[in-house]
């Protein structure tokens, strides 16, 4: 009888063992399944990006010594990377020459001394330089002639800061990825969601080469807020889960976005997660005045040299635009001549003039009385002369910039700068 039982009781337990067994082999092979699906899935995105984002080959990357730029070469830091990125209107891929620039041309520096911090050297699409002895050219009429490796050469020869790599986008790009994946949530102060239209103006900040310094950090911040956003969204269990949304995110950049072929299909994703997720960011800004007059931009070389030598060191320049137009201001020599006959308005002129750091050698009468428009005169050939008349003709007013090809003077010796007073600031409270 005992046996019988004992008989019984294995019969009956033996099927849900076997049924255990088979949930279990189950779900493994499901498992298996899943993992081979989601590493063929990644492995042929891989692949799709390894031929979709084949980089251009830039040669001025590679070039070194006399080959990339004379004698002394270009430098960074170690431990850096230094990128160059430029923004243009919407174009043809296949044709990365061909377009200007929609906005400055900006070298963002990771790494090294700064830590977790970056700097961002600003260099302005209308700045003037020199392309392989050439009349002077602009950044934006640079990469319009001659594409990505000429803006790279350009650049490169004009600060002296060696580049690692270089991404230079439509403005269209970032709002397009938006769109593919978004809406993306995006963290500053608080967390918000962005949409197309969001990001478009976002991207705007950076659009303009006038900004002031602290707009253009702040639309950096916006942007890299938003980058953060788009790289949590693109995560790598994500972008293998999502394989369209990914394939769409390829697409984008392969159409958009020109690259040096060092950062060939995913290794752009590494130097996206590095700058995305920077520290603090200070911005550096070339010491430039524009003439309202012709449009043109100054920079003065002993001050832009000495913000590139910081960089090359891995430092942050600690001059401000208003330490600059100081400079400019001190350095100039300037006289005041009345030219309505008013009493003591040349030396309200003076007063006014001194209180900006302007260093006024002496005041006289104009040859005549009857001037209307007051006149900031300026000498020939020398940028710094022009930009301290440009800041002086700021301060006052809407008066008259002249550029006179003779050098102005006062009592027979030469001086940068001549003001002559008319009618148009005259109070009549002279004393």
């Amino acid at each position: 009888m005992t046996g019988s039982r004992s008989l019984t009781f294995s019969t009956a337990r033996r099927p849900q063992r076997r049924r255990w067994v088979r949930v279990v082999v189950g779900l493994l092979i499901v498992a298996l399944l899943a993992v081979v699906l989601l590493a063929l899935s990644g492995g042929l995105l891989w692949a799709y990006a390894w031929a979709r984002l084949g980089g251009t080959e830039l040669p001025s990357l590679a070039a070194e010594g006399d080959e990339a730029l004379g004698a002394g070469g270009a430098t960074s830091p170690e431990g850096t990377t230094t990128v160059l990125i430029a923004l243009t209107p919407p174009r043809d891929a296949t044709d990365p020459a061909g377009v200007p620039l929609a906005g400055p041309v900006a070298l963002v520096q990771v790494g090294g001394p700064r830590g977790d911090d970056a700097a961002v050297l600003v260099l302005p699409s209308q700045l003037p330089v020199s392309v392989e002895g050439e009349a002077p050219m602009t950044l934006a009429q640079v990469h319009a002639a001659g594409g990505p490796d000429v803006l790279l050469r350009t650049v490169v020869d004009y600060t002296e800061i060696d580049v690692d790599h270089v991404v230079i986008a439509s403005e269209t790009t970032l709002p397009q990825l938006v769109e593919a994946l978004g809406p993306i949530e995006v963290c500053t102060t608080g967390c918000t969601t962005v949409d197309h239209a969001q990001a478009t103006t976002t991207l705007a900040g950076l659009l303009t080469d006038d900004a002031a310094p602290a707009d253009v950090a702040r639309a950096l911040d916006e942007v890299a807020a938003l980058l953060r956003g788009l790289g949590a969204a693109t995560d790598p269990v994500g972008a293998i889960t999502s394989p369209l949304a990914s394939k769409r995110v390829i697409d984008i950049i392969a159409a958009d976005v020109t690259t040096d072929a060092n950062l060939r299909g995913g290794a752009l994703l590494p130097l996206a997660e590095q700058l995305s997720t920077t520290g603090a960011v200070a911005i550096v800004q070339l010491p430039g005045v524009v003439n309202p007059d012709t449009g043109r931009l100054l920079v003065l070389p002993e001050q832009a040299a000495t913000r590139f030598a910081v960089l090359r060191e891995g430092g942050v320049p600690e001059a401000s635009a208003d330490d600059d137009e100081a400079a400019f201001l001190a350095a100039a020599t300037v006289s005041v001549q009345n030219g309505t006959g008013t009493a003591g308005y040349a030396a309200d002129l003076e007063a006014q003039l001194s209180a900006l750091g302007v260093r006024v050698v002496g005041t006289e009468n104009a040859p005549t009385f009857d001037v209307e428009r007051t006149q900031v005169i300026y000498g020939p050939d020398d940028p710094a002369v022009e930009a301290a008349a440009i800041l002086i003709a700021r301060e006052l007013g809407d008066v008259d910039l002249v550029a006179d090809e003779r050098q102005p003077t006062f009592e027979g010796e030469p001086v940068s700068i001549r003001v002559i007073g008319g009618a148009d600031l005259d109070t009549g409270g002279g004393s």
